[in-house]
C-alpha cells in the first residue's frame, strides 16, 4: 500500500460555558478554560485500485475539507485542504470531519473520486489528539483490452460503457482508465469488419455489470470472430482482495424472470441498516435484497414500501440467482449501492415494517417484509442464511444484530452473504 500522509495541526480554542453536543451534560469549568490541540491526517489509499498506484500529494492539497458537529451541522469548509490555517478555533463539542476530492463525476476518464470520514472525536480542555481521515477511492474502475481476434478481424471497435447519467467510449487504441460512481453498468461492443463484397457491416455485443464497485477494478475482455461464432464480453473483477471472472455472451439466451413473474419468498429482505453510527442516518441507512431464486431477476418495477411511503425501481437491475444487491440512501452510507434513493424512504429507529412488492397494482403481491421492534445503534438487522423463506423471514427470531465491520465503520454485511446467527 502506497500512502501519502501530511498532517495539519489545527489550534482548538475551547470556550467557556458551553455544552457537548453527544449527551448534553454541562462541561466543567476547568475542562472549558483551556485549549486542546488536534492534527489531521489525511490519507491517500490507492491499494484495492492497484497495487502499482501512486498518490500524488498536489492531488491532496486540493482535497475538501469539512468539519462537522456530531448532528451533522457543517461548522467549516475548506474549498482545498492546502489553504486551511494551521490555527482554528472551535467550540467545544463532537465532531467528525469528511475529506473528498472535488472531482465528483458520474463518470470520468482517468479520475477517481476520493472520499473519507473521520471517527468522531471529542474536544476537551488540554487535549492532544491526532484525527486520521483516509480516503478511498469511491469510483468503480473500468479498461477495456481487445482479443487477437478482435484486432485482426476487424477494422475499428469501441466499447461504449454507460451509467444512469453519462457514459464513456474506450476507442479503438484506447489504453486510458474509466471511473464511474458505483452502480450497474450497460456495456455495449461496436466492432466494424468488411465483408467479401467490399460492404461494412458492424456486430454488435452488449452486457451488463449488475452492480460495479467501488475500489475494484472491472476489466473488460473483448474477444469476438466476424462469423457466426460465439462472441463474449469476459469481465473480470480485480482487486487485492478477490477475483472472479463472467461472461456477457452475444444472443444470451438466458431466461430473465420480470417482477411480475414472481411469486412470495422469490426476493427476500436479508438486512436492514435503520439506525447507522458512523454516518448520519440521512445518509447511512440501507437495505439489502436476495434473489431466492434459481433464474436471474430483473428488479425493474420493484415496490419498496417503508409505513405510508413507497419507491418504484424505474430501471432494470439484475440480480442473479442466490446473490444480493442493496439500496442506500447516499454513496457515503454504501459506495456499493447498486441505487441511491435519498429522501424518497426512512426506517425508523423504533417499530418499523419494510416491504417488497412485485408491483404498484390491487393484485401486487407482497414478496417479503420484516417487522422490527427496535433497532440497534451502528449495525444492520440481519436473517439468519436458514431462516431464507418467506414465512421464517417474518418471525423477529430469524433476525439478529449484525458483527462484522463493513466500509463505514457500522457493522453488517451489505450486497454479501449474511454472517450465520448464533
Amino acid at each position: 500500500m502506497k500512502k501519502q500522509t501530511i498532517f495539519f495541526p489545527i489550534l482548538i480554542s475551547l470556550l467557556l460555558l458551553v455544552f457537548y453536543s453527544c449527551n448534553k451534560e454541562q462541561v466543567t469549568k476547568n475542562e472549558m478554560s483551556g485549549k486542546g490541540h488536534v492534527s489531521l491526517s489525511i490519507e491517500g489509499n490507492n491499494t484495492l485500485i492497484e497495487s502499482s498506484s501512486s498518490f500524488k500529494s498536489d492531488e491532496i492539497n486540493n482535497f475538501v475539507v469539512e468539519i462537522y458537529k456530531e448532528n451533522n451541522d457543517l461548522i467549516i469548509r475548506y474549498e482545498k485542504l492546502v489553504d486551511m490555517p494551521s490555527s482554528i478555533e472551535l467550540e467545544a463539542g463532537t465532531y467528525y470531519a469528511l475529506v473528498f476530492s472535488p472531482n465528483k463525476k458520474p463518470v470520468a476518464f482517468d479520475e477517481p473520486y476520493y472520499h473519507g470520514q473521520s471517527e468522531v472525536f471529542t474536544i476537551k480542555s488540554g487535549d492532544n489528539k491526532s484525527i486520521s481521515v483516509e480516503c478511498f477511492i469511491a469510483t468503480a474502475k473500468v479498461t477495456v483490452t481487445y482479443s487477437e481476434n478482435v484486432k485482426k478481424s476487424f477494422t475499428d471497435y469501441k466499447v461504449v460503457v454507460k451509467n444512469q447519467v453519462d457514459s464513456l467510449i474506450f476507442l479503438k487504441d484506447d489504453t486510458r482508465a474509466g471511473f464511474f460512481l458505483p452502480g450497474k453498468l450497460e456495456v455495449t461492443a461496436y466492432l466494424k469488419y468488411t465483408t467479401l463484397d467490399g460492404s461494412s457491416k458492424t456486430k454488435i455485443i452488449t452486457g451488463t455489470i449488475a452492480s460495479a464497485s467501488a475500489r475494484k477494478h472491472h476489466e473488460l475482455y473483448v474477444d469476438a470472430t466476424t462469423g457466426n461464432g460465439s462472441s463474449a464480453l469476459n469481465v473480470t473483477i480485480n482487486d487485492s482482495l478477490t477475483s472472479e471472472v463472467y461472461s456477457i455472451k452475444e444472443n444470451n439466451t438466458g431466461s430473465i424472470a420480470t417482477m411480475n413473474m414472481l411469486s412470495q419468498g422469490d426476493i427476500l429482505l436479508t438486512e436492514v441498516m435503520p439506525n447507522p453510527d458512523k454516518v448520519s442516518d440521512d445518509l447511512g441507512e440501507w437495505f439489502e435484497v436476495y434473489n431466492n431464486t434459481s433464474t436471474t431477476i430483473d428488479l425493474n418495477g420493484m415496490i419498496v414500501k417503508i409505513g405510508t411511503k413507497s419507491m418504484k425501481i424505474s430501471q432494470s437491475i439484475l440480480i442473479a440467482s442466490n446473490q444480493y444487491v442493496f439500496f442506500c440512501k447516499d454513496i457515503q452510507g454504501g459506495s456499493e449501492a447498486v441505487q441511491y434513493y435519498g429522501a424518497a424512504l426512512s426506517l425508523t429507529n423504533t417499530t418499523g415494517t419494510i416491504q417488497i412488492l412485485n408491483s404498484d397494482t390491487e393484485n401486487a403481491v407482497v414478496l417479503s417484509e420484516f417487522t422490527y421492534s427496535s433497532a440497534p445503534t451502528g449495525a444492520s438487522l440481519s436473517l439468519d442464511p436458514s431462516s431464507y423463506n418467506y414465512a421464517l423471514a417474518l418471525n423477529q427470531a430469524s433476525w439478529c444484530t449484525a458483527t462484522e465491520i463493513y466500509s463505514t465503520g457500522d457493522k453488517g454485511t451489505p450486497g454479501k452473504a449474511n454472517t450465520p446467527c448464533n
